[in-house]
């Protein structure tokens, strides 16, 4: 007993193998779809068999049909020796093989004619040339690389055609000349139409048996896509390439994740979305060398990391993904926080292991707090978060003539409390904090731009003097800020 998957290859009664041939005249055969030009040369030929068409008709997902069918094969096996027969070669883009081998691990593929044979003779070019494979239906920008050449098989309905077409306008100009091959390898049957990708719903009509081609981008390290930043890097630690970038490490570039990171954080305070652009791509940069440095190790793949994500936010959104409900945004963030918590094996809620070390300390203060709060451990209402403030300020004020070790701990606690009160407040104290330091900023430059006006330094003066000068500066703030509420230039 045991599972043969042969390949029907992309059309042709004679891309059939002699091997596929003979299995499929001497055990029951199950099709994967019936929705196959040689088919009916089989037919023909007196060949009987099952198809799983049935299962696309009441299906949701595709990942759900492949499941189902693999689920199919595998229980026909227990019965006794079958044969699973799919289009195109059993090698190449067929999810429903890789579903039926995790089943049925000894199941033995059969190697057949794939649908890149065909499609690259139709086209004029060599797949050892760097060519990408995907799949329409799950296309991801960041997995392309402009400067490849890619298929992109299974584009089986316009509205599909429409979806790619936008994916790619992403990374390509709409003049990019593209083809659309349809029905490659099959005799009477194939077409290749070469148009711009602006214009590729008029290159159809699109099918099962259609697949685009992308020819490479001459200047591709333009394109934004994080396949040419890889490119870039890559070249950047090979030999030849840069040295500052060939001796980093995790460690060595972890202050840079830190400080690009907070210049995100600062580009988001200013509204200003040009810089934001541009720093939300220093931020990148680091991910593509973290990634870029674990994959030489063999740890994991920038794929790995993308993956990993995906997975992560539909594990994490079941309201969405899944049949949980979760009318509200604190209904979200409670079923967020229960499966991160499971995730990382501390179920109880308020587990004060799910905040990381690494944030920065008010960040991390307010995270603690609130994790703590979940569990039950908070105050009943805010006065007794404002006593506590109050309480910390008394016992500041008694270290004081105290040891130094001693300030800082009544120092910490005072903060710590400080923070709790801006949690009460639904206030981010990190944001707080750094707010008040921009406004520090501004109102000490202004104290000098205003001491210069005058020529006076401000080391000579008085305290009673560097109070007004200060005092002027907030007014001065106040007053700009009303008239730009107002409309007017200031």
């Amino acid at each position: 007993m045991g599972v043969d998957v042969v390949g029907l290859g992309p059309g042709r009664p004679g891309h059939l193998t002699g091997e596929a041939i003979a299995l499929l005249g001497r055990f029951p055969v199950i099709l994967r779809t019936a929705r196959h030009p040689t088919v009916e040369h089989l037919l023909s030929q007196g060949l009987r068999f099952t198809a799983c068409d049935d299962i696309y008709a009441d299906a949701t997902d595709f990942a759900s049909v492949y499941r189902r069918i693999a689920q199919r094969v595998a229980a026909a096996a227990e019965g006794g020796s079958v044969v699973y027969a799919v289009p195109g070669s059993p090698c190449v883009a067929e999810a429903s093989v890789s579903e039926l081998k995790r089943l049925v691990p000894d199941a033995v593929i059969h190697p057949a004619v794939s649908f890149v044979d065909v499609v690259a003779a139709a086209v004029g070019i060599d797949p050892v040339s760097g060519l990408g494979l995907f799949d329409a239906q799950t296309l991801l920008v960041a997995e392309l690389d402009p400067g490849r050449p890619a298929l992109l098989a299974q584009i089986y309905s316009d509205l599909l055609a429409g979806h790619v077409k936008l994916t790619l306008l992403e990374l390509y100009t709409p003049e990019h000349e593209v083809a659309v091959v349809r029905a490659a390898g099959v005799p009477g049957g194939e077409t290749v139409s070469w148009g711009a990708l602006g214009r590729l719903h008029a290159l159809g009509p699109f099918d099962h048996l259609t697949t685009l081609y992308l020819p490479p981008v001459a200047d591709a390290a333009s394109r934004g896509s994080m396949a040419s930043l890889m490119s870039i890097l890559s070249r950047l630690r090979g030999a030849g390439g840069c040295p500052w970038d060939r001796q980093q490490t995790h460690t060595s570039l972890r202050p840079f994740v830190l400080e690009e990171a907070a210049e995100v954080a600062e580009a988001i305070d200013s509204g200003d979305a040009h810089n934001l652009c541009d720093e939300l791509g220093d931020l990148l940069l680091q991910v593509g060398l973290h990634a870029l440095i674990a994959a030489e190790a063999g740890d994991f793949t920038l794929a790995d990391v993308i993956r990993s994500i995906a997975r992560k936010m539909v594990r994490r959104h079941p309201h969405v993904f899944g049949d949980v409900t979760a009318a509200s945004p604190q209904a979200v963030v409670a079923n967020w926080e229960r499966i991160k918590a499971g995730e990382r094996g501390h179920p109880e809620p308020g587990s004060l292991l799910a905040v990381p070390g690494g944030l920065p300390a008010l960040a991390r203060s307010q995270r603690l707090q609130e994790q703590a709060a979940r569990a039950g451990f908070d105050w009943p209402d805010a006065s007794g978060v404002l006593a506590k403030l109050e309480e910390e300020l008394a016992e500041v004020r008694e270290a004081m003539a105290g040891d130094t070790q001693r300030q800082a701990g009544e120092l910490g606690d005072l903060i710590f409390a400080a923070v709790n009160v801006a949690r009460w407040c639904g206030v981010e104290a990190e944001t707080a904090a750094a707010a008040a330091a921009v406004r520090f900023t501004r109102r000490f430059r202004s104290m000098e731009a205003a001491a210069r006006r005058r020529g006076l330094e401000l080391d000579r003066l008085s305290l009673s003097d560097l109070d007004d000068l200060w005092e002027e500066a907030k007014t001065e703030e106040r007053s700009d800020n009303g008239r730009h509420a107002c409309g007017e230039q200031g």
